[in-house]
């Protein structure tokens, strides 16, 4: 049921934040301020059509690269998987079930991300909104330190879940 459940939340997570690209592309000008600096004024411009596109391949490209990395564990040797109770989870009966608990780990990463991402790009959208663009410095800051906050707390519950073994 887990694994479904991530599957399902990384899924409504995809389209949540495509659908939010497409919508608020209309309500940016044609001229995007799409980078700025520390103070949250613009220093990079783009086209409103390139933006839409950069924004989509990065918010749906970083967790597919995520998923795909951690899908591959199970073609490496498992000598590679560094993880507590390596002995354990290295061995030829418990090695599948490790990797699997890897790849499924990615849905939850990737659907963090797909938060992260649509939450960035309506922080950007509304910062183009203003006659002069100025991205709110604050609320990024805080998105970020979520977004750090969220993947230290799925790295430590990845951990964890590779404490617990059948034997011990």
């Amino acid at each position: 049921m887990r694994s479904k459940l991530s599957l399902v939340v990384l899924f409504v997570g995809a389209i949540v934040f495509v659908a939010s690209v497409f919508y608020l592309a209309a309500h940016l000008p044609e001229r995007v301020a799409s980078h700025f600096n520390a103070s949250g004024q613009p220093n990079g411009w783009m086209p409103r059509g390139q933006h839409v596109l950069i924004i989509t391949l990065v918010g749906l490209g970083i967790p597919l690269f995520i998923i795909g990395l951690l899908y591959s564990t199970r073609f490496l040797p498992p000598s590679f998987l560094n993880v507590p109770n390596a002995a354990y989870w290295r061995s030829p009966d418990h090695y599948p079930e490790a990797c699997n608990m890897i790849f499924r780990w990615s849905f939850w990463f990737a659907a963090l991300h797909l938060v992260w991402a649509t939450i960035l790009n309506y922080q950007l959208v509304e910062a183009n909104r203003l006659p002069a663009p100025h991205l709110a410095t604050m609320p990024t800051m805080i998105l970020s330190g979520a977004h750090i906050l969220g993947i230290t707390a799925l790295a430590i519950l990845l951990v964890l879940s590779f404490k617990k073994t059948t034997t011990g």
